[in-house]
């Protein structure tokens, strides 16, 4: 019976696949989005930051910077006024520091000669961090990967950084990563089957810096949309290309969210007996 049910699995399998099309995505030329706009606000005492670009259409080209935009985030409280950065195209800093709080709309403009484009985003709560998943290397037990089994109880996005600067370790010459990780309510069937990332493989002795970014829902699609396009497009189960969703107004593209994020960097041990520890740095 199992044999069976596994033949009909494998047949099911078969029969989807040889029913895909290859689908060509033409892009009209005199329909373009007037610009791109990436912020995400947080509760970091910080200076925020905005980039607005021109959109492109073809591979292998560089996004063209914004340069002479006036920026603009309000809250119930005060505006924050953004000048461009000169060391970077098309990146907007604001010219004091501040942290984005609960319970607080606020308010993004951006005024493009006689364009202008506006947005709003507000903060949902933050759970603290449990334990950073992990789980041994298929290679040795002398390495760890970080094991893509975050637990929230809201939509999350996770910054991880590895750092393993100092320890007898060589990875493609590098001595630290930065990686994304994200927790959604659902589950794309894309998701499931995307293509195997980069194995990123640390020793024991290496520090990992890890961030939580809680994610409203809107924002929670609108990286489902991205990672759909980018990181899980590819795999056997794929998706058409499709239009991702924006709370930018006036025919822009990008989005605008804000973030409560909580922070915990840890240090990755054995026991005496040899368990694996995860200890609490500074």
């Amino acid at each position: 019976m199992k044999l069976k049910l596994f033949s009909l699995i494998i047949l099911v399998l078969f029969v989807i696949a040889s029913c895909e099309q290859v689908t060509t995505v033409e892009i009209d030329p005199d329909n373009t989005k007037k610009i791109a706009v990436e912020c995400l606000l947080t509760s970091e005492y910080k200076f925020q930051t905005v980039k607005i670009t021109r959109p492109f259409y073809e591979i292998g080209q560089l996004p063209e910077g914004v340069l002479d935009a006036q920026v603009i985030i309000s809250d119930s409280r005060k505006k924050y006024i953004f000048a461009p950065d000169s060391d970077s195209s098309g990146l907007y800093v604001s010219e004091i520091r501040f942290a984005a709080i609960l319970k607080e709309e606020y308010n993004l403009q951006i005024i493009l000669g006689k364009d202008t484009f506006a947005a709003q985003s507000s903060l949902i709560a933050v759970t603290p961090i449990g334990p950073v998943p992990l789980k041994p290397s298929w290679r040795t037990d002398s390495l760890f990967m970080i094991d893509n089994a975050f637990v929230s109880s809201e939509e999350a996005m996770w910054e991880v950084v590895i750092d393993w600067s100092g320890l007898d370790f060589e990875n493609d010459g590098r001595d630290s990563v930065k990686l994304y990780y994200y927790t959604f309510n659902t589950i794309d069937v894309n998701q499931v089957f995307a293509p195997n990332k980069e194995i990123i493989e640390f020793p024991i002795g290496a520090k990992l810096r890890v961030k939580k970014y809680a994610l409203t829902s809107d924002h929670a699609k609108y990286y489902r949309a991205v990672l759909s396009e980018v990181e899980w497009s590819g795999g056997f189960f794929d998706v058409s290309p499709a239009n991702i969703p924006t709370n930018i107004s006036n025919d822009a593209v990008g989005y605008f969210g804000a973030c409560t994020v909580t922070e915990d960097s840890i240090l990755v041990q054995y026991s005496s007996d040899k368990e694996l520890v995860r200890t609490k740095i500074r």
